[in-house]
């Protein structure tokens, strides 16, 4: 029963790594919504189950020494606080804007050529890869280009933002409260806004 617990509880790992590099390929938001929270949520929920699963299988055991004993409870607390704190989110942020960074950097010189089709006359979007930016879209900021990575419903977004003069950017120019904003390289910026 060890031997297929921890089997189990390594091929749950496994899949939630997958899980987190699905949102490196597929940032658009209604991919996350539709494909990754719902997988994610049965892996919380298998998580939960072999935790309860393993809790009365550590009792009963009375042979092996005490860290051979808790080893399976300790492997499924790691997987729900893996689950409910996502360490790997930064790496794989880091991992996805690093893939695309050259075609970010194409397409802002195509901006600055002024060679990209707007969405709407005077909006200040203008349509890009949906690779590049959550709803196809870039939108200009001051003098700065935001690429999305999540659009919220109604007023919530995370995304790059590039400044060509390297400051970071102020909440008037993308006309939302900055939560959170980390400085990438000397031109790029991330971004978490309400």
């Amino acid at each position: 029963m060890k031997k297929n617990l921890s089997g189990i509880l390594a091929g749950l790992c496994l899949f939630i790594l997958c899980l987190q590099g699905i949102q490196v390929y597929f940032p658009g938001f209604f991919k996350y919504l539709f494909l990754y929270l719902p997988l994610l949520g049965a892996a919380a929920i298998a998580g939960i189950i072999f935790l309860f699963i393993t809790i009365p299988h550590v009792w009963k055991s009375g042979k092996e020494t005490s860290l051979q004993k808790l080893l399976p409870l300790m492997l499924n607390l790691l997987l729900l606080a893996g689950i409910i704190l996502n360490p790997l989110q930064p790496a794989f942020q880091a991992a996805e804007f690093s893939l695309k960074y050259q075609d970010r950097m194409e397409t802002v010189s195509l901006f600055q050529d002024k060679k990209l089709e707007q969405s709407r006359d005077g909006t200040g979007l203008y349509k890009v890869d949906s690779s590049l930016s959550d709803g196809s879209e870039i939108s200009k900021a001051g003098d700065k280009l935001l690429f999305y990575t999540n659009r919220g419903v109604i007023d919530n977004f995370t995304g790059y933002i590039y400044s060509p003069d390297g400051e970071p950017p102020a909440e008037e120019e993308v006309q939302a409260d900055i939560v959170e904003i980390r400085q990438l390289n000397e031109s790029w910026y991330y971004v978490d806004c309400t």
